[in-house]
């Protein structure tokens, strides 16, 4: 069943680059820390987002406990789902900037209870910057 006949897909972005310098735009607009925790990440060349023949599919976040700045993977292609993911990745990345600073390694590592909190909640303080990836008329 179709809902919007006529309608085109929604399409937040149409490159990595897109992506990254919208995600960088969002998350700055939550807070300053966290849009530069990304603008470092890209600097860093620690953004894998381009979905590539090959590449494995999925997205993740890897924490890099020894710099601090961790690295995102994905396959991105432009869907809404690639942005949810971006978010949620990018969540777990600024959870690990924050955490760097802890004494013991292991005291970086959490439960999956805890990282799934600041990820999931990124994904919905988020939501109201969207806009930066869709133009839709205001109300």
């Amino acid at each position: 069943m179709r809902l919007f006949r006529g309608k085109s897909e929604l399409k937040p972005f149409s490159s990595a680059e897109e992506l990254v310098t919208k995600s960088i735009k969002s998350f700055g607009m939550i807070d300053e820390y966290f849009g530069q925790a990304l603008a470092d990440m890209k600097e860093l060349g620690h953004l894998d987002l381009a979905s590539k023949p090959g590449k494995s599919p999925g997205g993740y976040n890897y924490p890099l406990y020894e710099s601090g700045a961790p690295f995102i993977f994905m396959n991105a292609v432009g869907t809404p789902r690639d942005l949810v993911t971006m978010m949620h990745e990018g969540g777990h990345a600024v959870h690990s900037f924050l955490s760097h600073g802890l004494e013991f390694s292991a005291f970086k590592s959490c439960p999956s209870e805890v990282a799934e909190l600041a990820s999931m909640s990124m994904e919905l303080m988020s939501m109201k910057h969207w806009d930066e990836f869709y133009s839709i008329g205001r109300l």
